[in-house]
């Protein structure tokens, strides 16, 4: 229409009017324009506000339900703003937070920290933010760990405050806490660990004097018979029951220890020893009863005092040391003080048990024979197997002290002991093939208690007497008469698959302490060997004379053999002849010899006889 009344008003050729159209019309479009210009700034702010409002919606929702807190301090620790998660995290609502020291809820020392904290950020380090842990104390809880990160927002004109984020880290300490707990005490008793023991003694032995600390090792005897009888679930009761009792003698005196299986270590005053020693045998005098089964138990207990320059691993193995001699001694309360000559004593075992595997592979030992003789003509009975160095000047110990490994009956001692018989029965069959009438001698070879209750002497007997061509009844064992009785009859039966090998057997030591009259009733056995402290106490108006021939008489009654063991003197051998002893070994009869000795001072009592 506006163009249509401009093209008319055209035509006309009436231009005022013309050019006052066309300047309304340009106006009007000029308006219309800036209308919509403005309408669409209008609407553009609109939209902006908009999205300011949500953006700030969503932050707001973002801040209220985030984890971690955020809380805005002043110069003097109140609080200008937090986040609901503090309010969370201090079991406050959020209007009870508001201008009150950030101080009250912390724990002092940590307040302290944050104070030393704050003091370092600035200018005067450089550094706007730091790290550091910090415990609160909710309330009506207990206490939460947080890792607090702060930032000096003090110059900034919006904040003006210290900015700290506060982030719950207490289910990830107490994993640490249970991981660190886990690491430094046992599982079943929840006691302190090796670690920690030998941790709390080296603490308690700084500063302490000379003499006032001790260690105390502690050994419950019966766990393995337990363990073996029972099972297992009943050994885990009664190390229990132990480390409760325990418990309940210490109480909060000295740190108590689980070392090992059935080994517990406590630290303790020295003042204390002999009375803590006597109150724990005395807790342990009552038997266990676990379900159905009542079973006594008794401990051995070792002790090492501190002294000057000693580690609390050297007094835990000195103890330990004590503690098995303590195992040494008779009785049921067993007790041992370490002293310094007992480590010695154990340095030189563990030596000699090192050196020994290497000694028995380079052939540094060997086994002599000894004659068994008798007492009136000195004519040869049997022989004895005698452990010896090949080259004494060059032997690290005494051969005794290899006697005391085959003693001990550990792995090593009877790895020695099975040599020493083979040895000493390949000796015997060189003897009996370079001199045929020497199988008229029986071999006497001492066996150890754990040697024989392993069970494989008689297949090994067995073995060796077809390969060496040596008659099985030539072979005499000796045994001690603990070996008959022990294990609820083991040895017995040991014994009894010997004989049926076709060996004999023999009763070693009889005579000296702890022997009775009861073993000569054994129908196994063939010969006795009266001990070497018993034959050292005959003399002229000894009364061992009477003993002597009181055991001649018994044994000689059932048909048993006597032999005298370490005839030293020749007043030894007329004394065994008056009470009637036919037979005996020593140095006063004849001395141990190799074979290639053995065989012509054999050669020659044979001739002697024969001639």
């Amino acid at each position: 229409m506006g163009y249509g009344l401009v093209g008319w008003v055209a035509l006309r050729g009436d231009l005022t009017v013309l050019r006052t159209l066309l300047v309304g019309g340009l106006m009007l479009t000029l308006l219309v324009v800036m209308r919509q210009a403005l309408a669409h700034i209008e609407s553009t702010r609109h939209q902006q506000e908009r999205e300011r409002l949500a953006s700030e919606s969503k932050l707001a929702k973002l801040i209220e339900n985030a984890a971690e807190g955020i809380v805005v301090l002043n110069a003097n620790y109140r609080v200008l703003y937090a986040s609901p998660a503090v309010g969370r995290l201090l079991q406050l609502p959020h209007d009870r937070l508001m201008n009150r020291s950030m101080l009250e809820f912390l724990v002092p020392d940590d307040g302290e920290s944050l104070r030393q904290c704050l003091a370092e950020l600035g200018e005067a380090t450089g550094r706007v933010t730091r790290k550091l842990m910090l415990r609160l104390m909710p309330q009506g809880t207990g206490l939460s760990w947080v890792e607090a990160t702060l930032s000096d927002r003090r110059r900034d004109p919006e904040l003006a405050g210290i900015v700290i984020n506060l982030r719950d880290v207490t289910e990830h300490h107490q994993l640490e806490d249970q991981i660190r707990f886990e690491a430094l005490h046992d599982a079943l008793t929840q006691l302190p660990n090796r670690d920690l023991f030998l941790d709390r003694t080296t603490r308690a032995l700084h500063g302490s004097e000379p003499g006032s600390m001790a260690v105390m090792v502690i050994d419950l005897n019966q766990l393995r018979q337990i363990n073996d009888s029972l099972g297992h679930s009943f050994g885990d009761q009664a190390l229990v029951i132990t480390a409760d009792r325990l418990r309940a003698v210490l109480g909060s005196d000295g740190t108590l220890a689980r070392l090992s299986a059935e080994d517990f270590a406590v630290l303790i005053e020295a003042s204390q020893i002999d009375h803590r020693a006597d109150q724990i045998h005395a807790a342990f005098a009552e038997p266990f009863v676990i379900g159905q089964h009542r079973m006594p138990v008794s401990l051995d207990i070792g002790v090492a005092v501190a002294r000057t320059g000693a580690t609390a691993q050297e007094l835990l193995r000195d103890a330990d040391t004590a503690c098995t001699r303590a195992k040494e001694q008779p009785g049921k309360r067993r007790y041992e003080r370490f002293v310094v000559e007992q480590h010695e004593q154990a340095m030189a075992w563990l030596a000699l048990q090192s050196t020994l595997p290497e000694a028995l592979a380079s052939g540094r030992l060997c086994v002599y024979l000894e004659p068994i003789v008798s007492l009136i003509d000195g004519f040869p009975f049997g022989l004895r197997p005698r452990l010896r160095w090949t080259d004494p000047a060059k032997a690290a110990f005494p051969i005794e002290r290899v006697r005391e490994v085959i003693a001990s009956g550990n792995e090593l001692g009877l790895k020695v002991g099975e040599w020493v018989i083979a040895a000493a029965e390949r000796e015997y069959a060189s003897v009996l093939r370079f001199l045929p009438a020497a199988a008229s001698l029986s071999l006497l070879s001492p066996v150890a208690t754990s040697h024989l209750l392993t069970g494989e002497l008689p297949t090994r007997t067995r073995d060796r007497t077809t390969e060496l061509g040596i008659p099985p009844v030539n072979l005499l064992f000796s045994v001690t008469e603990s070996s008959l009785f022990v294990e609820q009859g083991a040895g017995l039966e040991r014994l009894r698959e010997l004989r049926a090998v076709g060996a004999r057997l023999a009763l070693a030591e009889f005579g000296g302490r702890g022997s009775s009259l009861a073993a000569l009733q054994e129908p196994m056995l063939d010969a006795i060997v009266l001990a070497r402290e018993l034959v050292s106490r005959l003399g002229p108006h000894s009364r061992a004379n009477a003993l002597v021939r009181g055991v001649i008489a018994a044994a000689e009654s059932v048909g048993t053999r006597v032999i005298a063991a370490g005839v030293e003197t020749d007043a030894q051998q007329e004394a065994l002849i008056d009470q009637g002893c036919l037979y005996g070994i020593g140095p006063a009869l004849a001395k141990p010899m190799a074979a290639e000795h053995l065989l012509p001072w054999l050669g020659a009592r044979f001739n002697e006889r024969d001639s």
